[in-house]
């Protein structure tokens, strides 16, 4: 039997799992059983390079694991479907929505940086295909390591941030993302790091060809 053929028999198995009924017609999903057999039937898949079915066996697998409970688990299952949606298929959006809901699972568990980080993935995943929604990812990675105050670990992702939207020319969003960096090196002590992103702060700033609003996003980049 081929590993196709396998992971559609595999499929199979988790659907009738997953739709089980009492003899009364009562629905009794049984998910350990499905998540194992959508779990197996992703790596036959994966291993016959059919990767759509791969992607589908994953995201099945992902329903299973968030109906046991296991939304981390649930997350990684959605983090493999997106990297054969971006990296096999080439559907580089899919992918990103992929991760963004792999996202929301991870911070749903507590595991907020993971989820930051896998924004930042679908952004530069879609940064060519969807420039537009690469700036959405961008400034929720950024906004998610805020709001769990994981600050120290955001820099490297403002800074990824920052030049996306100097390349595309959107300048007002850098110039904000610019100024919030300065604010989280002043947080964390970074005397060095202040002083040089409040200085970068005022080169963006001024690109926006508004000085009022240069002159007020620089005042308040140097106030920390």
């Amino acid at each position: 039997m081929s590993a196709a053929m396998e992971g559609m028999q595999l499929m199979a198995a988790g659907e009738k799992a997953a739709n089980k009924t009492s003899f009364f017609g009562k629905k009794t999903p049984d998910w350990e059983v499905a998540r194992m057999n959508y779990e197996s039937a992703a790596s036959a898949f994966k291993s016959s390079r059919a990767y759509d079915h791969a992607v589908e066996a994953h995201i099945k697998c992902a329903n299973a694991y968030k109906n046991l409970d296991t939304i981390y688990l649930a997350a990684r299952q959605l983090e493999q479907a997106a990297i054969l949606m971006i990296q096999q298929l080439k559907k580089p959006v899919e992918g990103a929505h992929l991760y963004r809901e792999a996202s929301n699972y991870f911070v749903a568990h507590g595991s907020g940086d993971k989820g930051a980080d896998v924004l930042e993935k679908a952004a530069k995943a879609v940064e060519t295909a969807d420039p537009a929604l690469a700036g959405e990812l961008y400034l929720e990675a950024v906004s998610t390591y805020e709001s769990e105050d994981k600050l120290r670990q955001s820099v490297d992702t403002f800074t990824r941030a920052i030049s996306f939207f100097l390349r595309v020319k959107r300048f007002a969003e850098a110039a904000d993302l610019s100024q919030r960096l300065a604010t989280i090196h002043a947080k964390t002590n970074n005397r060095q790091g202040f002083n040089r992103q409040g200085l970068a702060t005022a080169v963006i700033a001024l690109s926006t060809g508004d000085n009022v609003d240069a002159r007020k996003r620089i005042m308040a980049a140097f106030a920390g």
